[in-house]
């Protein structure tokens, strides 16, 4: 198939596939940024917002549903749900020393970071 700048890349009809293809890199870069280079800005945006964060603090970030599959693959290793994200989909996050914990839907668990997360340095 040959992309052309007029083409959606995230049509109605065939999303998902159009996701999974950003995910894998198979869309060119001069067209959408690659969504690992997307994934390292936003955790670096959210370790940069935590440090001298209080304890108590609640950072609730939103955003489009192929930002948040982006996140979920290449932070937890997650492949994107066929269908799609429902309405108002996401997930919750807590960050640990050694871990992070997610919750998706009716679904917890613990994920090692990947290996190129920024360190979360705090200052308390």
């Amino acid at each position: 198939m040959e992309w052309t700048q007029s083409q959606r890349y995230f049509p109605e009809d065939g999303a998902y596939h159009k996701t999974c293809q950003w995910l894998a890199g198979l869309i060119p870069e001069e067209n959408l940024k690659p969504s690992m280079e997307l994934a390292h800005e936003i955790s670096k945006i959210t370790t940069a917002n935590l440090v001298g964060a209080p304890s108590d603090a609640f950072h609730i970030y939103i955003s489009h549903d192929i930002w948040i599959l982006a996140l979920m693959f290449h932070w937890f290793g997650v492949p994107p749900h066929p269908g799609g994200l429902r309405f108002l989909d996401g997930f919750l996050m807590q960050l640990d020393e050694n871990q992070m914990n997610v919750w998706f839907r009716d679904v917890s668990e613990s994920h090692e970071y990947p290996h190129w997360w920024p360190k979360l340095t705090q200052t308390d």
